[in-house]
């Protein structure tokens, strides 16, 4: 037992030295982070500043906050909501294939609707862009109590400085090696969830990033990859196989194909466990999936005599933002300092109409005495001239507003103002120049989102390893289902008019597609059809039902289908031999009518059978009439007895035989007929074919 305790304390020595180098090396961006995201979001002016402005009790000193920096950063953020990254799957090898590639298009869009996914991005995306960094993860849990089957899920992280994002080379972190998530819960909540665990401090090493116990306890979780050295074989047949499996299949007496060529590689083992300060909570377990289900989402990155540096959107925009401040406080503190404009009136012309001059309240009309000067009338009172704000401080604050704007790349078209630009293709050209300065926080979701889609497909076939029906979505957000069957030997099988798919077949990739969603897609679609039609109501005769099929009313499917029936001949014609081009529904017809004629030959073998039977029939009954005479004449017989009974029952059988076929023969043909008839109507309704253009985002 103290063997025991002491190799778990020498695990979670190790740790802790793990943590601390990992903490080390981002206490500078969490720094930056906290700073600019307190400098967007509570208080522009430094703390010392302020208070020494607010010291006077007597006199405090205004500190104006007049935000500049947000708008931009709002710019962005919305920006990519109305441009969603698309998970697109391509088949890689020769035992992937499309079909599958679209099943795993239809899942990652059913994972990112039912998690909500979108939440995840803008979080991160607004994390990244006002502190510099921000993150979301993939979980895989039970779909419901009653089940054992599992799915996979986007989560958000709130808070990023929970996240210790471990050294990495790729720019999107696929590479990383371990991942930590440090969270701080409610000692009740604790002690509710994990009963008879410790609830003791972090010692050692770790004590300097806070203590892990009190009002609060603070648990880690850690996601770690770990490599170990596998020798892989390629046999003669072509075949792949670990060394492991090969001299299994020895062992067992199997006749094996012979080695061709051997290496060494790291096969690489995802882990994650969680713990306190003294002990797991849950302990360390295998994972799916190819990498760490933790993304990041950066900012700006740049790498400093070695060292990474991260930073927001706003970070070198502080100091021009706080000139701002300063600029339109010093001007609001010159204005309210400045005197009323005063007037000017001889002594004794106000007299007894103080209450109307003394500036304290407004009145229509001000009443004076006329007062003469050595018999000369003296003009009535005058107001002089207030004095000017000087022009320096309007000065100032352009300054400062092109500042922010010069150090984001993002100037006043870019969030919609008019801008210095004279025509409508200048404001155009630097909205378009801003959306350039910006783009990279977009590539840099698109880069997480790719990074997660990767994971996806390498983690789904053991997360989906039983056989089931599953939901997909469609491009255009309709749902269906397919069924999934891990033991099939190939990526797709037919079965009947249904595929079954085994999505653990062959390898794939992922692209991203950046570009409007399918519903904005569309009604720009709907847009630029009418806008067409206006131009030319002719295409109102031949395209009159792809307009109504693309407009959103309630009655808009309705509309086209009877549209499509006042379309010119030639262009129903051209309709119909496209959809009769389709090979599939060809091959089907061709089977069907197949059928059908095997069931003529078949009817009409019948026919001819029945009508040899009757003649035979008839022969057999003119010499039974011959017999019988023979009889009448001779003596009756109880051969011919006997014989005629049995003609007479064969007769019988073979009679009712003929009927059940003949029957059974009409009954199949009516049924290829109504299959005929269903594969014609399936043509006529079965919809264009869509194309779609992916754009691939490179790392």
């Amino acid at each position: 037992m103290a063997k025991k305790k002491e190799a778990k304390k020498d695990e979670f020595s190790e740790l802790r030295e793990r943590f601390s180098r990992v903490a080390d090396m981002w206490n500078d961006d969490r720094k930056r982070y906290k700073e600019d995201m307190h400098f967007l979001h509570i208080d522009h002016w430094p703390a010392g500043v302020r208070s020494q402005r607010a010291s006077d009790p007597t006199n405090p000193r205004l500190c104006l906050e007049i935000d500049q920096l947000s708008q931009y950063q709002r710019q962005v953020i919305n920006d990519s909501r109305q441009n969603r990254p698309q998970i697109k799957v391509r088949p890689v090898d020769s035992k992937a294939d499309i079909e599958t590639a679209k099943v795993f298009d239809g899942l990652c869009r059913h994972w990112q609707e039912a998690s909500n996914s979108d939440t995840c991005y803008d979080l991160a995306l607004e994390c990244a862009t006002g502190g510099g960094f921000g993150y979301f993860r993939i979980l895989h849990d039970y779909l419901h109590d009653g089940t054992f089957d599992q799915d996979l899920f986007f989560a958000p992280i709130q808070n990023p400085l929970t996240v210790y994002f471990g050294e990495h080379q790729e720019v999107d972190g696929s590479d990383v090696k371990e991942v930590w998530i440090v969270e701080e819960i409610p000692k009740a909540e604790y002690e509710r969830d994990y009963p008879g665990k410790e609830t003791t401090s972090w010692e050692g090493e770790g004590s300097k990033y806070g203590d892990w116990c009190g009002e609060k306890i603070r648990i880690a979780e850690l996601y770690e990859m770990k490599s170990v050295q596998t020798t892989m074989h390629m046999l003669e047949t072509g075949e792949i196989c670990s060394d492991e499996d090969y001299q299994t299949a020895v062992q067992a007496g199997l006749q094996v194909p012979a080695i061709k060529a051997t290496r060494e590689i790291p096969k690489k083992t995802l882990y994650w466990s969680k713990f306190n300060g003294a002990e797991y909570l849950e302990e360390p377990r295998e994972e799916p999936g190819d990498r760490i289900p933790v993304f990041p989402v950066w900012a700006n990155v740049h790498n400093i005599d070695g060292k990474v540096i991260r930073t927001s959107m706003i970070h070198k925009s502080k100091d021009a933002q706080l000139l701002y401040d300063y600029a339109q406080t010093a001007f609001a503190e010159r204005v309210g300092q400045s005197p009323e404009a005063p007037w000017v009136a001889a002594e004794g012309q106000t007299a007894g109409f103080e209450s109307e001059w003394d500036g304290t309240r407004s009145v229509r009309v001000q009443h004076y005495r006329p007062v003469s000067l050595e018999g000369q009338a003296i003009p009535p009172p005058q107001r002089q001239n207030p004095s000017d704000v000087p022009a320096g401080f309007a000065q100032v604050m352009q300054q400062a507003e092109h500042g922010v704007q010069t150090s984001l790349g993002m100037y006043s078209a870019s969030v919609g103002k008019k801008g210095n630009a004279t025509s409508g293709v200048q404001e155009q050209e630097q909205a378009r120049k801003g959306d350039v300065s910006s783009f990279h926080y977009h590539d840099n979701l698109a880069r997480a989102i790719r990074s997660a889609g990767r994971y996806l497909i390498s983690a789904a076939p053991k997360i989906l390893d039983t056989a089931r029906v599953v939901r997909i979505l469609g491009e255009d957000g309709e749902a269906a289902q397919v069924q999934l069957d891990p033991n099939l030997e190939k990526a797709t099988a037919k079965q009947g008019n249904s595929s079954i798919f085994n999505i653990g077949v062959g390898t794939y990739d992922v692209a991203v597609d950046i570009g409007p969603s399918y519903q904005t897609s569309r009604q720009a679609s709907a847009a630029g059809m009418l806008a067409l039609a206006q131009a030319d109501p002719t295409m109102w005769q031949t395209h009159g039902d792809l307009i109504a099929e693309a407009q959103d009313w309630p009655e808009a499917q309705r509309f086209a289908e009877r549209s499509k029936l006042l379309l010119p001949p030639p262009v129903l014609q051209a309709e119909q031999a496209k959809k009769e081009e389709s090979p599939e529904v060809a091959m089907v017809k061709m089977q069907a009518e197949q059928a059908i004629g095997e069931k003529d030959q078949a009817i009409n073998a019948a026919a001819d059978e029945i009508e040899r039977l009757r003649q035979e029939n008839a022969t057999l009954k003119a010499l039974h009439d011959l017999k019988s005479a023979e009889v009448h004449v001779k003596s009756q017989s109880v051969e011919i007895d006997r014989y005629t009974a049995e003609t007479e029952r064969i007769k019988v059988v073979e009679e009712i035989r003929i009927k059940d076929e003949t029957l059974r023969l009409e009954e199949e043909k009516a049924i290829a007929e109504h299959q005929i008839a269903m594969m014609d109507a399936m043509k006529t309704e079965e919809p264009e074919p869509q194309t779609e253009t992916d754009y691939e985002v490179t790392a």
